[in-house]
């Protein structure tokens, strides 16, 4: 290599980083994305060259060469930043959005033509023996033809402008929220970057074919190379206005839809036994064994032992409290359920006819019960109550562990869901290696690993809380860090009888990828029911049923700054047995994991349901690093 091309080769390099340089501190407002950077870059690198093609003075042999070495570089820095954009749609649903059945073509068409430019200009700058003459020019003849991959890129810029892409793609996404598995501003964006590096593509080999030509044939296609460069900046101009306005008006949550099938530890967990149907005899719930009173004085009682071996020898006692008893008829039949079940009936029929329950095969065949009188003056009825009461049947606890991502080794929170482990429900993070440009290493992504706790030598209060009729609501929110800031954390604790969210959040700076650790906030809503401005508002349900019973896909019940109760079923259609709402226990993740900037509760199912409580994760605002200052030109032809 001649000394000249060294020269050469090393004042693009520094042309290109003291550029870069120059154009962030231009634009101190957003630091720019690696594909933002990457493309003023090569228009900077592309004047540079073509400078010095049209120096008199710089004539000399080989000078293709080292215009080959210098895309080459090029082309080796935007591989860096183009993983996971160039294929992030493959098989997800958004290649069912109309618009891209038109796009696909015209990205498939320059990623063709691209891959082969790349090789060859690798070739040239790596290969001591370069490829003849002719091999040069089918390039640029077939980079300058009617089916040059910057005709595809003409095709595709008609569509983002004219055809209002990033329009389409929200109106789309909004038809397929949840299924998307991404946030509607993370498609847009992936969207945008799509087809911002196929642009950069077409670009790249548009002014090398160019350059090239002007080397060979002296002609005036540099001309043509600074007319391509200025109508290039002019629809980059163009679309960033659309694409800003995209961004903002896009939702940024994340949320699952309904599994096809339910299955117990593994779409969802429930709480187990926290209020639940119970039949008892009024004898037994007073310390005088007396039949005086009716079921509904016993809203509030306790059992006192088993009168004369009646039906309570032939099911476990409540031990806690007794509550909200009520009388529906004298006899029944009950059908209990296995010893090992957190239910203790599968259903109730009464003599009148009534069944509480889904009336089905009994296998542990049916009991009868009949109340009776007692000295023929009082009738010792059987009231159909609420037991609340703390056994290793029933799992009522909740994780008040803190759960952080490993911020030390650059980690951030990228996902959540709800598991119960020893029969404690926690919140588990999935967690990743925080990258420059918002991104995340999608191979550093793990699940974060759950504490087991063992409750007889835990701290309640501390290490978990124990539900109970007293204490047994969770708040619903969506929670965000400031501008800037990524999801590091996330953790329950105690606000008054509540549950109450919050979110640990770090700021993040952009460029460089690293994290402020010393500068974390715990953010939470503390409003509450009781305040005396907006308090807090109460979801109620209405006769819930098992939410997984209901085949009708859920929809999103709650808003920001409600709470809900656990509570137990409805009597009628499961005999009040189960506990809802049950916990979503699907991982809320982006297909493509990204930084978050916070998270939220929320309760989504149908009418006549329990519904489920579901983690909602709300991803990166990138709209921030769009820089939307339009080019005096741009205004002027607007206004004309």
């Amino acid at each position: 290599m001649t000394m000249t091309v060294l020269l050469l080769c090393c004042t693009v390099l520094a042309i290109c980083t003291s550029a870069s340089a120059y154009l962030r501190d231009e634009n101190p407002l957003a630091e720019s994305t690696g594909l933002d950077a990457a493309r003023r870059d090569l228009i900077s690198m592309v004047d540079k060259v073509i400078t010095d093609v049209e120096d008199p003075n710089s004539k000399r042999p080989g000078r293709d060469v080292e215009v080959a070495k210098v895309f080459d570089a090029f082309d080796q820095r935007l591989k860096r930043h183009s993983s996971p954009y160039d294929s992030w749609y493959k098989g997800k649903v958004v290649e069912s959005f109309w618009v891209w059945t038109v796009l696909a073509k015209d990205l498939a068409g320059i990623d063709k033509m691209y891959a082969t430019f790349a090789r060859f200009v690798r070739h040239q700058a790596n290969e001591r023996v370069q490829s003849p003459h002719s091999d040069w020019m089918t390039l640029i003849n077939g980079q300058l033809s009617g089916r040059s991959a910057h005709k595809s890129a003409e095709q595709i810029d008609k569509i983002v402008i004219h055809g209002s892409l990033y329009r389409q793609i929200l109106e789309e996404a909004k038809r397929n929220t949840c299924a998307m598995q991404m946030s509607m501003q993370q498609i847009i964006y992936n969207t945008y970057n799509t087809v911002n590096l196929a642009q950069i593509k077409a670009y790249a080999m548009t002014q090398f074919s160019l350059i090239l030509l002007k080397i060979y044939e002296d002609g005036n296609s540099t001309d043509e190379a600074i007319k391509a460069r200025d109508a290039y900046q002019k629809r980059i101009s163009t679309e960033m206005v659309s694409l800003k306005s995209a961004l903002v008006q896009a939702s940024r949550t994340v949320l699952r839809c309904d599994p096809h099938r339910h299955e117990e530890g593994k779409t969802y967990v429930a709480l187990t036994r926290l209020l639940q149907g119970y039949v008892e005899n009024e004898v037994d719930m007073n310390d005088q064994n007396a039949c005086r009173e009716n079921c509904a004085y016993y809203q509030v009682a306790k059992n006192h032992g088993c009168f004369k071996d009646q039906f309570c020898s032939r099911q476990p006692p409540c031990n806690g409290k007794i509550l909200s008893c009520t009388y529906i008829d004298s006899d029944m039949s009950i059908c209990p359920s296995s010893k090992t079940s957190s239910r203790r009936y599968e259903w109730i029929e009464y003599e009148n006819g009534r069944v509480l329950g889904k009336k089905g095969s009994c296998m542990r065949g049916q009991t009868k019960v009949d109340s009776w009188w007692r000295w023929g003056l009082y009738h010792c009825s059987y009231c159909l109550c609420v037991c609340d009461e703390p056994s290793t049947m029933s799992d009522r606890y909740v994780s008040m562990d803190e759960v952080t991502a490993d911020v030390l080794h650059q980690k951030v929170v990228t996902g959540l869901r709800f598991v119960k482990v020893n029969r404690v429900i926690n919140i588990q993070i999935s967690e990743g290696k925080l990258l420059p440009g918002g991104k995340i290493d999608q191979n550093s992504v793990t699940w974060s690993e759950v504490k087991s706790k063992n409750l007889k030598y835990s701290v309640r209060g501390k290490d978990y809380h124990e539900m109970s009729n007293e204490e047994r609501a969770i708040d619903l929110d969506d929670l965000e860090g400031p501008q800037g800031y990524v999801l590091t954390g996330v953790r329950f604790k105690k606000l008054g009888s509540h549950l109450n969210f919050e979110i640990q959040v770090m700021p993040y700076n952009f460029t460089t990828g690293e994290l402020n650790s010393h500068k974390y906030e715990w953010i939470s809503n503390d409003n509450t029911d009781a305040s005396a401005h907006k308090p807090r508002s109460k979801l109620s349900l209405r006769n819930p049923d098992v939410p997984t019973s209901i085949s009708i896909p859920s929809v999103v019940l709650s808003t920001s700054d409600q709470f809900i109760e656990f509570t137990h079923s409805d009597f009628d259609k499961d005999a009040a047995q189960s506990t809802v709402p049950f916990l979503d226990a699907q991982p809320v993740v982006s297909d493509i994991h990204v930084p978050l900037s916070g998270a939220g509760l929320y309760h989504k199912g149908m009418m006549g349901s329990g519904g489920f409580i579901a983690p909602k994760i709300i991803t990166y605002d990138y709209s921030q690093h769009i820089n939307d200052n339009i080019p005096v030109f741009l205004i002027d032809d607007m206004m004309n």
